[in-house]
């Protein structure tokens, strides 16, 4: 079973989350945030996978924006394994005319990171690792795109 953190901004309904056990970040409040932190971790230790969305938005072209540093928590706390996914294309799907529409995407999927044991320096790291790794293989899918 999966589930996945929004920011609220994006409206869950848009994206068929809401019935998935997702949890909504609003950027702005840091007390709710936690919570929505709270609740996906307690969704992980009942079994669901949770998918994250570092970056707080959509993407408007082929290019990574500014991870939020506190989604990492949501794997590092109950120490689970962080999986990075390169995803380039979906704002082909939206973005580039205003009207949702069939577009190429696509994924890679990295090797998992555990969190499992892994010290404080290490755990503040971990973000800027996990955007090394999906920045890389954007990067990697753009360059073939462009071959």
């Amino acid at each position: 079973a999966i589930g996945g953190v929004i920011a609220s901004s994006l409206g869950g309904v848009l994206f068929g989350w809401t019935g998935i056990r997702s949890v909504f970040i609003e950027n702005d409040n840091p007390r709710s945030s936690l919570k929505a932190i709270n609740t996906g971790i307690e969704y992980i230790n009942d079994g669901f996978s949770m998918a994250i969305c570092p970056e707080g938005t959509r993407s408007k072209g082929p290019f990574v924006g500014p991870f939020m540093k506190g989604a990492m928590k949501l794997a590092t706390k109950p120490g689970v394994p962080i999986v990075p996914v390169s995803i380039n294309g979906t704002y082909r799907t939206f973005e580039e005319t205003g009207v949702a529409r069939g577009a190429r995407i696509d994924v890679i999927v990295h090797p998992p990171i555990e969190t499992a044991g892994i010290s404080r320096a290490e755990e503040k790291l971990l973000s800027d690792r996990v955007e090394e790794i999906i920045r890389a293989g954007v990067e990697e899918i753009v360059s073939k795109e462009q071959a």
